[in-house]
This record gives structure tokens, sequence and C-alpha cells, in this order.
């Protein structure tokens, strides 16, 4: 380091590599409440592997002084038996916290697949923007 630089300053804050959200091809979720069963909440990386639109508009949130909003995206899964579900995946954003939940269409494609409480439901990548949806009776 030549003069006038801070070389290793403890107070300095490491910008963080933005992490690669994208990148998942398979996640499981457990349904441990009858919440659950109507609506499952995600976490961000799970969220944008089904919608990578919920990649940009968190990443414009981020950027903006904007304290509440709610964003929606339709993601189409296939259930055990190819059949096709529209399921609404909402994104609550405010000053401090990202929320996302599976709601409309989640708790028809949860009666219709059998899912109860104690099941995982199993993502697996089976195409280019498309999931199915898998039930593990009990967990994995």
């Amino acid at each position: 380091p030549g003069a006038g630089t801070k070389a290793g300053n403890p107070r300095r804050r490491r910008r963080r590599e933005p992490a690669k959200l994208g990148d998942v091809s398979t996640f499981e979720k457990r349904v441990t409440s009858d919440t659950y069963l109507r609506r499952l909440y995600l976490t961000r990386q799970q969220a944008v592997a089904l919608s990578p639109i919920m990649a940009r508009v968190t990443e414009m949130h981020d950027h903006t002084e904007d304290h509440a909003t709610t964003v929606s995206a339709r993601v189409a899964v296939l259930d055990e038996h190819n059949v096709l579900h529209e399921l609404e995946c909402k994104c609550y954003l405010s000053s401090r916290e990202h929320h996302f939940v599976l709601c409309t269409g989640w708790s028809a494609l949860t009666k219709q697949s059998g899912v109860a409480l104690g099941d995982a439901v199993v993502f697996n990548r089976v195409g280019q923007g498309r999931f199915r949806v898998v039930r593990v009776k009990g967990g994995v």
C-alpha cells in the first residue's frame, strides 16, 4: 500500500459479493404447521429460483428509499402427476426485511397432492424456469 491508503482498517466494511441467487436446482420445505398448507414461506434464494423477476425487484428496492412495497409474480410448477399449477409468489419488501410467500394456488396444490403436517415438499428444477413439486411423506 502506498502513502495515504488505509490497509487493514478493521472498521472499514468489506463489500459483500452478491449471492448467486438463481443457482438453486432443488430445495426442500417442511410442512411444520397448518399455515404452510395454505401458504409457504420461502427464502430469497428459493423465491428467485422460482421467479427470477424477484431478484431484480429486490435489488432495485435495496437501492431506493421506499419503505414498504408488495410485489407478486406468477409461478408455474408441475406436481407429481404432471399437472401444471399456477401459483402466486408474493414479496413483501420493507426497509429492513424481505418476505417471500407462495400463496394463491398453493393450498389447492397441497390438497391435490395430499400434503399433510410433517411432510416435506421438494422442489426440483425440470427445465428453464420450471420446477416439479414432490411430496415426501413424513419428510426426508
